[in-house]
């Protein structure tokens, strides 16, 4: 973005916005008149200037366009940060249409295309050899792992969900070896099942069985009786424990 303040100078020589125009001589003409007050310092030049400053940006002296606006940019840091995770549904490329935002399928993406991202999300050098995401290799499956790497590392969305990091393992009891982009595998919480034993015809009593214990019995007619799940309900059984869920694209933001 052109920077006013040092590219415009008036006939008179003075810098912008103390610039004097050489035919006003009414009131207000110290501002350059009351046009240049009002549309240049008040309702142009000033508002993008306080955006700029509030998206820790200064004028690079390129003029604005399409491809290269720090207006633009302003704007984009101020709703969406790098590194902001989300879901869509989503049926095109969103870096097809003015959408800054990449889905991540544990793939290699160049840091000179995401230097922004590749700043917020980076793993850190001392991680760089150990952690599964956000780390740097020199290809783009990772598998040459390097700091200096060309490629930065996404973590792989795909069928998973999102865990908040809880680093003082209150809830979580992996909690203080979680990171950014970290897998947890599945898991079944311990527990166990009562199995009751009733006696048939040839007896009456009832035989209880807790944990792994053994009951040798010569009584006839013994039947087992187990149930898992709720009462009359449909069991469901599948190669892995999940709840409900239902399905959309993970993308991050650049």
């Amino acid at each position: 973005m052109l920077d006013i303040l040092s590219t415009y100078v008036n006939q008179d020589g003075a810098l912008f916005p103390n610039t004097l125009a050489v035919d006003s001589s009414g009131a207000l003409s110290t501002d350059g008149t009351e046009f240049i007050a009002a549309f240049v310092n008040d309702y142009g030049w000033g508002p993008m200037q306080a955006i700029l400053a509030y998206t820790s940006q200064t004028p690079n002296g390129v003029l604005e366009s399409p491809t290269s606006s720090q207006f633009l940019e302003a704007i984009r840091r101020m709703t969406v940060y790098p590194g902001t995770i989300f879901h869509a549904a989503w049926n095109v490329d969103p870096t097809t249409i003015p959408i800054r935002a990449i889905k991540m399928t544990g793939q290699g993406i160049l840091r000179a295309n995401y230097p922004l991202l590749d700043t917020m999300v980076y793993c850190g050098n001392a991680n760089n050899a150990t952690y599964t995401a956000f780390f740097r290799a020199d290809n783009a499956n990772g598998t040459s792992r390097n700091t200096a790497g060309a490629y930065l590392i996404l973590p792989d969305m795909r069928g998973r969900v999102i865990r908040a990091l809880d680093i003082a393992a209150g809830v979580d009891p992996d909690g203080a070896s979680r990171y950014p982009g970290s897998l947890q595998f599945d898991a079944l919480y311990n527990h166990y099942h009562r199995i009751n034993f009733k006696a048939g015809s040839a007896g009456g009593g009832t035989v209880t069985l807790s944990g792994s214990g053994n009951v040798a019995d010569t009584s006839a007619n013994w039947a087992i009786d187990m149930a898992i799940g709720a009462l009359g309900g449909t069991l469901r059984t599948a190669i892995e424990t999940r709840m409900i869920n239902a399905s959309f694209d993970c993308y991050i933001t650049f």
